[in-house]
């Protein structure tokens, strides 16, 4: 099972869960960009597209932590 089929899981258990933050301040996209989970990124992007433009403490946005 690949990462995308376990994000669309969870999202179908618990659809809230996409938009949590982390103590950290990292959201799930955030972490999928930061590994290179374009596929996972992409369907984040498409179920809360909000969540590519939050920030972190210190001003980081997943498109920041995907380069």
């Amino acid at each position: 099972v690949g990462h995308l089929e376990v994000v669309k899981w969870l999202h179908d258990q618990a659809p809230d869960l996409i938009q949590t933050t982390m103590q950290d301040g990292w959201t799930a996209v955030m972490s999928a960009s930061e590994f290179g989970w374009l596929d996972v990124v992409q369907w984040l992007h498409g179920h809360a597209p909000d969540l590519i433009q939050m920030t972190k403490e210190e001003g980081r946005t997943a498109v920041m932590s995907a380069s």
